[in-house]
């Protein structure tokens, strides 16, 4: 007999949430799972009638745009439609761009995916290593990209996806945004910031009795890549408690770097 499924549509940070889930005992064995994003056809077996038809769960992932996918009103009704928000973190890394340099494809276990475009104009300028770093660091990227309105823009842009959503999570971001390290890079959060959104998905979708202390481990090791580095005057700027200067940040496959050994690595292509 087939088993219902439990449909997850949206990006890393979703399928991230819904991996931990997979992991507690009496729920990865009671459904089967089936991942879905925005580039996922109609077409292919994940959206296939009988999917859809057998789907008892559905996490949706709100993002940025309006648009949901148009399969949603194929879901049948005894379907529980959760919609978790997106979340992301531009206030932090404002310098971000694309990264337009070749890398090694057997380098990486993802490309990387964090360009500065304050970094790539110093080394535009030369220099050696040594003075590029000095100038980079001497930098006041709080000025130049005006911080406040960006943090302005993102605290509007938090709640406008909350607005649309189950779960509400600008007020914790907000609340503790100062005090704790929740985002990795501007797209990939901490194990922090997932279990706040795990443990009200979980109790819309099967209410209580789980295993908590389990949830929490399962979600902790979640969306573990790359680190970006925080420019210390956007933490001056920002207030944040919890930033030092020799925080570790993770480099995909290479380790732990400090944040000016990080960015040398960046001018000699490295990351």
């Amino acid at each position: 007999m087939s088993k219902p499924v439990a449909l997850t549509y949206g990006r890393c940070q979703i399928h991230a949430l819904v991996d931990s889930f997979n992991d507690l005992p009496g729920l990865a064995d009671a459904y089967e799972w089936v991942r879905t994003n925005p580039e996922t056809t109609e077409s292919e077996p994940a959206l296939s009638p009988d999917t859809l038809r057998r789907c008892e769960i559905f996490f949706l992932q709100i993002p940025m745009t309006r648009e949901e996918p148009g399969f949603v009103n194929a879901l049948p009704a005894r379907c529980r439609v959760i919609r978790v928000p997106f979340v992301y973190c531009p206030v932090l890394w404002p310098q971000r761009c694309v990264d337009k340099r070749e890398y090694d494809h057997a380098k990486y276990t993802v490309p990387p995916f964090f360009g500065d475009r304050v970094m790539d104009e110093l080394m535009a300028r030369g220099g050696n290593e040594d003075e590029i770093l000095d100038r980079y660091f001497s930098a006041d990227l709080a000025a130049r990209f005006k911080v406040e309105r960006v943090m302005a823009y993102w605290e509007r842009a938090m709640k406008e996806i909350d607005s649309r959503c189950d779960i509400p999570v600008a007020p914790f971001i907000l609340r503790h945004f100062q005090t704790r390290r929740l985002f990795t890079c501007e797209y990939h959060c901490t194990g922090e910031l997932l279990l706040a959104l795990a443990i009200p998905m979980l109790e819309m979708a099967w209410g209580g009795g789980l295993p908590w202390p389990q949830v929490e481990f399962a979600t902790l090791g979640r969306l573990v890549f790359n680190d970006v580095p925080v420019h210390p005057s956007l933490a001056r700027a920002l207030k944040l408690e919890w930033y030092r200067g020799d925080l570790p940040y993770r480099l995909d496959q290479q380790g732990y770097f400090l944040m000016r050994d990080y960015m040398r690595k960046y001018i000699r292509h490295e990351c």
